[in-house]
């Protein structure tokens, strides 16, 4: 954090507009952790982020406990759906979802 800080500040780029993500690959051990991480991010002003949500450990239960700013739906749930309901009953959901929470969605892949 400090040195994402002292880089923006140095070229003089708004620090809330840096993004910090959680990745799909990031199996969370230490949800305490976790929240103060995310907690301190927000009291700094930083933009929070869940990365490839439905892949991997991005799922639910993340999205639940922490509220990050944006999710960035994985582009293997975007790919082809137009052509199936499943998917677009799936990516219909998560938006309902993160509309009722105040986040922001993005389509990744698109």
């Amino acid at each position: 954090i400090r040195t994402s800080l002292e880089a923006a500040r140095r070229v003089g780029f708004p620090t809330e507009r840096i993004m910090f993500e959680f990745t799909e690959d990031e199996r969370v051990h230490d949800a305490g952790h976790i929240e103060r991480i995310i907690a301190e991010y927000r009291r700094l002003g930083f933009i929070t982020a869940l990365d490839d949500f439905g892949a991997g450990y991005a799922g639910l239960k993340l999205l639940a406990e922490y509220q990050p700013n944006l999710i960035k739906i994985d582009m293997a749930l975007l790919r082809g759906v137009d052509l199936g309901p499943a998917k677009q009953a799936i990516v219909a959901g998560i938006a309902g979802i993160a509309r009722a929470l105040d986040i922001t969605v993005i389509a990744e892949g698109v």
